[in-house]
């Protein structure tokens, strides 16, 4: 889905003011050593910091962390986040409800858990914070399998000649203009970026949902590893489970057709 952007007047502002926000981080980062220049590489790209945050967020630097946070109480970034789960609601309506019940529980269940935003049905997201927020060729397999990944860019590069939104699987590169907003199926959906020209500059702000928390939910907040010392555990884990075709006419009945929306 290319959803474009809001149609406010201060949608450029707002993004500007992410985008200093972004690269700040990543200054202050070096400068108190939460980020190395090896953190510029990794599986996703080789030449950005990304700073992963929310309820799937593992254990990091503590000083990672405190950037983190410092980030989520960005008003501008808050209200980037809840525009990319608005259009999230809007063009995927199911499956953003199923989100919302998924995560309300998870969050119930365990009253420690922090929410990024109270604007965003997403529990986890990635603050990409440049200087050239460009991916390689990747899969973020850890990603609900039939889940929506929500993305925005913002920097300064002509996104006629550079950044494109490629889609391996169906072989398409797509123009995606600083500002604007995407969702893709990125756990089954090859993705990633066309690099940038020579002084060019891009971050971006992704929001997704890992996979196991789902299946965390679905096993009464367990693990799948704790049914497996018995045969009634396993018997009952793949009853849960259902069949793999059961599992993807699930997913698909999660998606809207137009005519739905």
């Amino acid at each position: 889905v290319l959803a474009g952007k809001p149609r406010d007047p201060d949608w450029k502002a707002v993004c500007d003011s992410a985008t200093l926000a972004l690269s700040d981080t990543a200054r202050i980062g070096l400068e108190t050593g939460a980020f190395t220049l090896d953190d510029l590489k990794h599986r996703r790209g080789c030449s950005f910091f990304a700073l992963p945050v929310g309820t799937s967020y593992g254990g990091g630097q503590e000083a990672a962390e405190r950037l983190a946070q410092s980030l989520l109480k960005n008003p501008d970034l808050r209200r980037i986040a809840g525009f990319q789960s608005s259009m999230f609601a809007t063009y995927t309506p199911k499956m953003h409800m199923h989100y919302g019940e998924v995560m309300s529980k998870i969050y119930a269940h365990h009253p420690h858990l922090a929410h990024n935003y109270d604007t965003s049905v997403y529990p986890a997201m990635s603050f990409n914070c440049g200087p050239e927020a460009v991916s390689l060729p990747h899969y973020d397999y850890g990603n609900l399998a039939f889940g929506q990944c929500a993305i925005t860019p913002f920097g300064n590069y002509d996104y006629r000649r550079s950044g494109h939104l490629k889609l391996y699987n169906i072989k398409k590169a797509i123009q995606f203009p600083p500002h604007c907003s995407a969702l893709i199926p990125s756990a089954f959906l090859g993705h990633g970026n066309s690099p940038l020209q020579s002084g060019e500059t891009r971050y971006s702000v992704t929001q997704y949902a890992s996979g196991g928390l789902f299946r965390w939910a679905a096993y009464g907040f367990r693990s799948g590893i704790s049914f497996d010392s018995t045969k009634a555990g396993k018997a009952k884990r793949s009853t849960i489970n259902g069949g793999e075709d059961i599992r993807w006419l699930q997913g698909l009945d999660l998606f809207s057709k137009y005519d739905e929306l």
